[in-house]
């Protein structure tokens, strides 16, 4: 399966087209700028057949109207958003399963950014949407609920390899990772990775990681660790008692750096 990153020109978004070269048939994950992704399935000679949105916001599916009337492909869409998401022809659910070629996509559940939110997982690739991004999580203002993000966190992305690259909607790399180290300047995997992020934004590049190199960088994909919650604890006191009611540590710290990652 080869992944083509496209950057939308109608926003700062990014999408993906998933094919196995010229005449096969293509899965575009959502196309918010339809003229670009059209133009890119032509240039690279691949029929496309399959839209999925990953969640109902519109700076994901505002492509689709145009690409689905130029292709006639099949939208599929998370199955609790249908309603949201106009010419839907398929509701997908956890363990769902699409073809690309011979490579096969399974539907994961990840909600927290929408209700809805999902994702596709196929190993080594994790098509992830508004859920994870480079040193980030997915805002929750329009939707969606920090508590269910968390649990997406621990119990939905704990379950991938460390090696799994992730491919998200938008890149937001170089501001994530400088506040990873305002909330902990010591963070060694952080400060690498944010020197990275800046020379490849500087060259033109979609900066992306894997969830191995998350699991050291972000705070939110760190919520167990103890270090992290002293640093909240004495750096941020009162978000730390805002969270005081949570039923663990884990996820207090979680909202806590969700809240903070809101405002900064």
């Amino acid at each position: 399966m080869d992944v083509e990153i496209i950057a939308s020109r109608t926003g700062d978004n990014h999408f993906y087209l998933l094919h196995s070269g010229s005449g096969s048939e293509g899965l575009l994950i959502d196309p918010v700028d339809a003229e670009t992704a059209l133009s890119r399935a032509k240039e690279l000679g691949v029929v496309v057949t399959q839209v999925v949105n990953t969640h109902w916001h519109p700076d994901h599916t505002g492509g689709n109207a145009e690409v689905l009337a130029a292709t006639g492909a099949r939208l599929s869409v998370p199955h609790g958003e249908r309603d949201l998401i106009k010419g839907t022809h398929h509701g997908l659910e956890a363990g769902d399963i699409l073809k690309v070629s011979e490579t096969q996509l399974e539907v994961v559940e990840t909600p927290g950014h929408t209700v809805g939110h999902i994702s596709l997982h196929t190993p080594g690739h994790l098509f992830c949407g508004d859920t994870v991004f480079v040193g980030g999580a997915g805002n929750c203002r329009f939707g969606g609920d920090p508590a269910i993000l968390f649990e997406t966190f621990r119990g939905v992305l704990g379950r991938f390899d460390d090696d799994t690259i992730f491919y998200p909607g938008h890149d937001y790399s170089v501001r994530n990772l400088e506040f990873c180290l305002h909330i902990e300047e010591s963070n060694t995997a952080a400060a690498a990775m944010l020197t990275r992020a800046r020379e490849q934004k500087l060259a033109g590049a979609f900066v992306q990681s894997t969830l191995g190199q998350e699991r050291r960088a972000s705070p939110f994909m760190r919520s167990d660790d103890h270090d992290l919650h002293e640093a909240l604890a004495t750096k941020h006191p009162e978000v730390w008692k805002k969270y005081a009611h949570c039923t663990s540590d884990a996820q207090r710290a979680f909202l806590a750096v969700r809240d903070l990652r809101n405002n900064w």
